[in-house]
């Protein structure tokens, strides 16, 4: 079952609501963006993510992303951060108990690293069908069906998945494209919602500053401004920014 830990982090979700990232800043948050925007100015999301590194690798950020969301495990970069920051449980405790009966904290991690694997591999088409490029199309599609033979996803796939059959096999990746579908759709529509409300410079920098791990993704995902946001318009039909 899940461990005391998860579930407590699961309990207090519940009770106070999205904490990690309510609806309005925190007094922190606002600080953080206060300094950073007078730091670096316009365009903060330049073609080549060349300022968004520059912010997600400075001291105020890296110290912002120590206090205000400790791991309990060193880090020193943003990389660093998404391996050791533990994966929000309320993403993924639905689509736990529709898999396994008794989910384990072996089960979140799994669903979490092999989640990552296929956003990264529908981030590649995304870039892929841009360009009409067929290798990369085929390197999308190998990075997801290639995603169980790989540590650390392997030694937990055999575990859970040794002795299932191919029908077994393809209900569960069924249900998990579905899954890993609908994470995507929140993300861009909250993304989208900073962007509206912001406008894209400022809202860039509240999704670095109120979800590093989403910032994380974008940076390793995409290789510059214009597949970013084609994959933020592109999802579900939605209007250009």
């Amino acid at each position: 079952m899940l461990t005391t830990r998860f579930l407590a982090f699961f309990v207090m979700f519940c009770l106070f609501g999205n904490m990690a990232f309510p609806n309005t800043p925190t007094p922190a948050e606002n600080e953080v963006f206060k300094v950073l925007r007078k730091k670096y100015q316009n365009p903060i999301l330049d073609a080549d993510f060349k300022t968004l590194k520059e912010i997600t690798t400075s001291k105020t950020y890296l110290d912002f992303l120590k206090q205000e969301y400790p791991t309990g495990k060193p880090f020193k970069t943003l990389e660093e951060f998404i391996k050791v920051a533990p994966p929000t449980v309320e993403r993924y405790q639905d689509y736990l108990k529709e898999i396994f009966k008794k989910p384990t904290d072996e089960d979140l991690m799994g669903i979490h690293q092999l989640t990552i694997v296929y956003r990264r591999g529908n981030a590649m088409m995304t870039e892929a069908m841009e360009t009409q490029n067929v290798k990369d199309m085929h390197a999308a599609i190998q990075k997801k069906t290639q995603a169980i033979t790989k540590e650390p996803i392997k030694t937990w796939w055999r575990s859970r998945f040794s002795e299932a059959g191919m029908a077994q096999f393809m209900a569960f990746f069924t249900k998990f494209e579905k899954f890993v579908l609908e994470t995507e759709q929140a993300d861009t529509l909250w993304i989208r919602e900073q962007i509206e409300k912001h406008g894209q410079e400022s809202g860039i920098l509240w999704i670095a500053i109120r979800k590093p791990a989403l910032m994380g993704e974008i940076l390793n995902n995409f290789a510059n401004k214009k597949s970013f946001l084609s994959w933020v318009e592109k999802q579900f039909g939605l209007q250009k920014i």
